[in-house]
Order: C-alpha cells, then structure tokens, then sequence
C-alpha cells in the first residue's frame, strides 16, 4: 500500500478514523458511537508518524516522550488508539481531558503532528496543526 503522507489524500483518511479510548470505569469507548463519559471537549494525539511513516521503535519511543510531556504538563488524558474502518491502520496514542484547543494544537505541533482529533457534542473532526493555523476540516 503506498502511504497517503504528502498527499491531500492524507486529510480523508483522518476524516474516517475511529477514536477508541478509556472511559472512567475503565471501559473502552469508541467516539460517536458509544457514550462518552466526559462533559467536556477531548482531544485526541499522538507522536506516532509525525507528517511521515517511521520505524516502530521510533514510535513507540516518541508515544513515551509525549506521555511524559502531558504528564509533567499537568494535562489530563487515558491511553487512545486512532484506527481506519477497516482496522488495517491503528496509531496509540492519548485522549486529552479538560484541556483547550489552542493547548492540545501547541502540543501537537510540539511533536511534529500534522493534525488532532477534537470531539466535542457526538462529532468528530480533524484539526489541523501543521502550519500557523488550526482549522478544522
């Protein structure tokens, strides 16, 4: 499969992800579907293949530094999973809990991400962070 990475393709396949993270009681939520546990606006990031496909290692040792960040950050989160449809893509990563948008994009673009998941009232959307702008597609 080629990667979509460089290419406009790249936003339609984040548009169709699926966001599965830890409720409260420990239970698995997955957005839009199932009902979400918290209020408030949640976030979903990750380090894994900033902009570009890399190796394992290098993802899963990036996952930890950012998990590292967000705690020493004082930002609330559980562990997530970002995947496609059809489950042939997945990348772990964090929900953030009780925290704003211009925070989780400063975040993001302090990995090297292209872009974070927002879901807030049932829907979820893409938000860029790469660039100077944070638009929501």
């Amino acid at each position: 499969m080629t990667s979509a990475y460089g290419t406009e393709a790249i936003w339609d396949i984040f548009d169709e992800s699926i966001v599965t993270f830890t409720g409260l009681d420990g239970s698995s939520v997955r957005y839009g579907s199932d009902a979400n546990p918290y209020p408030e606006p949640l976030f979903g990031i990750t380090a894994w293949n900033p902009g570009e496909e890399r190796p394992h290692e290098e993802n899963v040792a990036a996952n930890e530094r950012l998990k590292a960040h967000l705690t020493q950050s004082a930002i609330r989160f559980v562990d997530a999973e970002g995947a496609s449809p059809d489950g042939t893509w997945n990348e772990p990563g964090y929900v953030l809990i009780g925290t704003d948008r211009a925070t989780a994009v400063a975040v993001a673009r302090e990995f090297g991400q292209l872009a974070i998941h927002e879901m807030a009232n049932g829907v979820l959307r893409v938000v860029k962070s790469a660039g100077n702008s944070d638009t929501t597609t």
